[in-house]
């Protein structure tokens, strides 16, 4: 049975990686010169193949499999990025979207007819299958003793899986002599950042290395010949911990539902106080020379200073920046432009805008009926772009930004006048989410 914690933990990082792929994927095909993009979009899907194999969900690790060799030709060169391609890999990243949404309600994979998808990813990879069929029936190098030592980033989750993964990933390459710590230590969390792997293996250092270094969790790997006994592994640990010592982890993933409490904890809390202000200023008026009365009301007003403080705080903590629903739209766009046989393009601007996390939800929909709008009926053909004399590529503009205490999101395309939504509050109201 999966840890619900491990599960937890799974989830949200997917989540995450299955929103970044869906805007990369977009980015990469308009940009694919861009090696870095490449290599983020492949350290992503590198991962979450990972993890869902570690967490035994075989169909969203198959998926994620395939995806991996489809983004290791284009990274070789070995395939063009054509649009067939990217819908290709698009379609994978559908698949792995409803995967985890069914894990995220059952706890478990369903049954799914990922038939059309593979296919669709196979016919790009068979280039890589050739390949690592030539290699296979190469002749292969000497055995030799490996010393591989592997520093995780501080902001890994699931330490134990991820460890799990890259063992898992050596033994593939290999014979794993020890661990040090020991293996069961590894995949209980009971170390820090960095351990050491002993290895016999065929493979050189530099391919030990990139097998383990292309995982998106690992910061650092080091392989190297024993030159030093191995009685040494855990001093020379130990002498690179305090080097380590200065990295901190700046951020933490908070269940929405402690968020929650914690607001309605804090809404508690200011009911109260303001009770106890108006205690205070009854017996003010009553004994208003009454030293007592006046130290009271001292601490009713530090009280209520640090009750306000803290209620912003934690009412920024429910604030996610607008990027995350704009994200979103990329995608759409490019899938509507498909359908029309028309090239549009997108613009993003104040993403960096805050809303409370609540209303971004309710937003989504509407703001994704009307970017159809726009594009479907705000855009001029291409015909009748020609005959108007406008650029090829149709325009759309989504842009956020503050009115006051308010944020505004508002779209506008070429021939479309901008389309306001109304104004969004920048936190929740009462009332009602829109007003």
């Amino acid at each position: 049975m999966v840890n619900n914690n491990y599960l937890r933990l799974f989830l949200d990082e997917a989540e995450e990686i299955v929103d970044r792929l869906a805007l990369n994927l977009v980015s990469f095909e308009k940009h694919p010169s861009d090696t870095g993009l490449i290599n983020e979009v492949f350290r992503d899907a590198h991962t979450i193949k990972g993890s869902a194999a570690a967490m035994g969900f075989t169909q969203m690790a198959s998926v994620a499999h395939q995806m991996e060799n489809v983004l290791t030709l284009l990274r070789q060169g070995q395939v063009t990025p054509e649009p067939a391609l990217f819908s290709a890999l698009l379609s994978g990243l559908d698949a792995l979207r409803q995967i985890k949404h069914d894990v995220y309600a059952a706890g478990k994979e369903s049954t799914y007819d990922l038939a059309a998808v593979v296919a669709a990813l196979a016919g790009f990879s068979q280039a890589l299958v050739e390949t690592a069929t030539a290699c296979d029936i190469a002749p292969s190098a000497a055995s030799a003793t490996h010393r591989v030592e592997i520093t995780l980033r501080t902001a890994t989750v699931m330490k134990g899986v991820r460890a799990f993964i890259l063992l898992k990933r050596l033994r593939e390459l290999g014979e794993i002599v020890r661990c040090e710590p020991k293996e069961q230590d590894l995949t209980e969390e009971r170390f820090e950042q960095s351990f050491v792997v002993e290895m016999h293996a065929e493979q050189n250092a530099a391919a030990l290395s990139e097998a383990v270094g292309q995982d998106g969790d690992v910061e650092d790997v080091r392989v190297t010949g024993l030159a030093a006994p191995t009685s040494k592994l855990r001093t020379n640990l130990e002498k690179q911990a305090p080097e380590r010592a200065d990295t901190k982890q700046h951020s933490v993933r908070v269940d929405v539902n402690k968020l929650e409490k914690l607001m309605n904890l804090v809404g508690e809390l200011v009911i109260e106080r303001n009770r106890l202000a108006n205690v205070v200023g009854n017996l003010e008026r009553a004994s208003k020379d009454n030293q007592q009365v006046q130290t009271l009301l001292g601490v009713s007003g530090q009280l209520g200073r640090i009750t306000s403080e803290l209620q912003q705080e934690i009412m920024k903590a429910r604030m996610i920046p607008i990027a995350q629903l704009f994200s979103t739209f990329p995608r759409l766009v490019r899938d509507l432009a498909q359908n029309r046989s028309e090239q549009v393009e997108l613009e993003l601007l104040g993403t960096e805008t805050e809303l409370d996390r609540t209303i971004v939800e309710e937003v989504r929909d509407p703001l994704i009926h009307i970017v159809r709008n726009a594009i479907d009926h705000g855009l001029e053909g291409k015909e009748e772009r020609q005959i108007l004399n406008k650029p090829p590529v149709g325009r759309v503009v989504l842009a956020a930004s503050h009115e006051e205490t308010n944020v505004v999101i508002s779209i506008g395309g070429i021939r479309l006048a901008p389309l306001p939504l109304r104004v969004i509050p920048a936190t929740p109201k009462r009332q009602g989410l829109l007003g």
